[in-house]
């Protein structure tokens, strides 16, 4: 039973040393000048819709709407990634 639970902490310690490599190499990539935003569509496949729209809800992302009606949702990946860790965080503690 303990080994059980060791094996599922160090896979989720894992899980976040990898995001967290992953959201490092995206941060890099947005200050050389690649892209600072992700489009909604792309955060609710990335993250899950409902957590992004939790997120938003609570006011912890930001979103800008470039037009009217249609027009596509973007939001910053800086944004995005400090939520998301501070999330993944909070679920390890617990």
């Amino acid at each position: 039973m303990i080994a059980m639970r060791v094996d599922t902490e160090l896979s989720e310690i894992i899980r976040l040393v990898k995001e967290a490599y992953e959201s490092g190499a995206e941060k890099v990539l947005a200050e050389i000048g690649h892209k600072d935003f992700m489009y909604q569509n792309e955060a609710f496949r990335k993250y899950g819709r409902i957590t992004v729209e939790k997120w938003r809800d609570a006011g912890l992302i930001r979103v800008f709407k470039d037009g009217e009606r249609s027009s596509r949702i973007r939001i910053p990946i800086e944004d995005l990634h400090r939520v998301s860790m501070s999330s993944n965080i909070h679920k390890l503690v617990k």
